[in-house]
């Protein structure tokens, strides 16, 4: 199925739906949070400013593997966009709740963020033999 023509349009037209979507959001993220809030004349304390940079940050990260699924028409690194995004959505709350930890729930998404994050990465790295040369992608 996953050579089907079918397939790689539905995949390469969701690669491309998501790729828009981290791009509007970094777009929202660099403009307002970034440079109104950051570098702005408001109040926000030294660890929202971090959590700020870190939307914009994970916002790029999204950007740049929805740009790298879309050219590769790569699950993974798809799934590996999603996730970015989702993860600085997570700032976005932890700004407005004061801690990582408070509610329960965004301790939990974090965490799921975290784990999918380090799982992706892995299987997108490519399987070395115990001479060191590398073989062929992980399943």
């Amino acid at each position: 199925m996953e050579n089907s023509a079918g397939y790689k349009w539905a995949l390469k037209a969701f690669a491309y739906l998501v790729l828009a979507v981290a791009s509007v959001g970094f777009i929202v993220y660099s403009r307002y949070l970034l440079i109104d809030q950051v570098f702005g004349d408001n109040e926000l304390t030294a660890p929202q400013r971090y959590n700020t940079f870190e939307v914009f940050l994970w916002s790029l990260f999204a950007l740049l593997s929805a740009f790298a699924a879309v050219h590769k028409l790569n699950v993974k690194l798809l799934a590996l966009a999603i996730t970015f995004a989702l993860f600085g959505q997570t700032d976005v709350v932890e700004n407005q709740t004061g801690a990582w930890w408070r509610p329960w729930w965004l301790m939990l998404w974090k965490g799921g963020c975290i784990a999918a994050i380090f799982s992706l990465i892995y299987m997108l790295c490519p399987k070395r033999s115990k001479d060191d040369s590398v073989t062929q992608d992980r399943v």
